[in-house]
């Protein structure tokens, strides 16, 4: 097998995370270096690194997508003299400053949005081309008067036949975590006999596309599913149980809370309330809203800088070659289902 050695991008920091009061004129600085040790003296005409961010729609094979941003670097262009690189190491640092406001990384049921550096140094025809990707994740964090709107407890009295009150005991869940549900029900009449309680984890995807002719029109569909359901029926009348239900980890079934202007996905905990009222049965229905991210990021990751305008990106010098040139660049009847995109056509 052909020893290429190594090809590599590296960065001082790939995940970035952005608050809430950062605006268009806030930016954040990745800084990085492309790491070349050819095995074997090789000759390579171009060196190149690009970094993108891409949102993806996707039906069935089909896929749409559309970039968000994007730059790239020429450290090396000679097509007819190529340069010969011995057996050591080549670095050339890079940097590069990005807005704030793009949408954080994301992966839903039917899109995903996605940055990451791309490299390739290009020998002759031949042999093997040098390759190298690395990706890097931008979140956002939830501003803290949003979290407001999480209501960890949700009571009524439902058509006088039953008095109900749920709760958990946080809506911030990781994935892997178990969460009690608290179920306290009483029934209003003697004929109304509780017969069970089910949990279930709901995952609803907001898809906003705009339309290719009119960017200022966009479509907006809406994706409900079940991810995961515990249930516990019994006989006789119980007023007061509790219900554990864990987040499953992340997989093709459960994705992570985001928001951006194109993609949206949240989670609900559907309580459901199971009764006989005089010999039928029938269900009552209640949600609470949770946020499905990992543990909190260290602050110390948070790598926003202010600035107006994108730095000047220092000239690469290395042994050799000589002289590079950089480029400017699936729930209940209850919970409909509607899985897009009726908007691809």
């Amino acid at each position: 097998m052909f020893n290429q050695g190594i090809f590599q991008i590296e960065l001082m920091q790939d995940h970035f995370l952005t608050g809430p009061d950062d605006d268009e004129n806030s930016f954040f600085l990745i800084k990085g270096n492309l790491i070349f040790v050819p095995a074997s003296p090789v000759k390579i005409h171009r060196i190149q690194l690009k970094f993108h961010g891409d949102l993806t729609l996707y039906k069935g094979i089909q896929k749409t997508q559309r970039s968000l941003v994007h730059h790239a670097w020429s450290f090396l262009d000679q097509s007819r003299n190529p340069s010969l690189f011995t057996h050591q190491t080549y670095s050339y640092p890079f940097e590069l400053a990005l807005p704030c406001s793009l949408p954080e990384s994301l992966e839903a049921e039917n899109a995903q949005i996605e940055y990451g550096f791309s490299a390739i140094a290009e020998t002759s025809i031949f042999q093997f081309n040098f390759r190298a990707e690395k990706p890097v994740h931008l979140s956002k964090t939830l501003n803290p008067v949003a979290f407001n709107l999480f209501n960890t407890k949700a009571q009524g009295v439902w058509k006088d036949l039953v008095s109900y009150d749920v709760s958990i005991p946080d809506h911030y869940l990781s994935p892997g975590k178990v969460v009690p549900v608290h179920f306290h029900h009483i029934p209003l009449y003697r004929q109304v006999h509780i017969i069970g309680v089910e949990v279930i984890l709901g995952e609803i995807t907001l898809y906003r596309v705009p339309d290719a002719s009119d960017p200022s029109n966009t479509t907006t569909v809406e994706s409900r599913k079940s991810v995961h359901a515990v249930s516990n029926y019994f006989s006789c009348d119980e007023t007061e149980q509790t219900i554990k239900i864990r987040i499953p980890k992340i997989s093709k079934r459960l994705h992570l809370d985001a928001s951006s202007e194109y993609v949206e996905v949240s989670h609900r905990l559907y309580a459901k309330i199971e009764l006989e009222v005089g010999g039928m049965c029938t269900s009552m229905i209640t949600s609470l809203p949770i946020f499905i991210a990992p543990d909190p990021i260290s602050k110390s990751n948070h790598d926003c800088v202010i600035s107006e305008i994108l730095p000047n990106y220092n000239e690469i010098t290395a042994d050799r070659p000589p002289k590079y040139l950089p480029i400017t660049n699936d729930l209940p009847d209850y919970l409909p289902t509607d899985l897009p995109p009726s908007y691809w056509q």
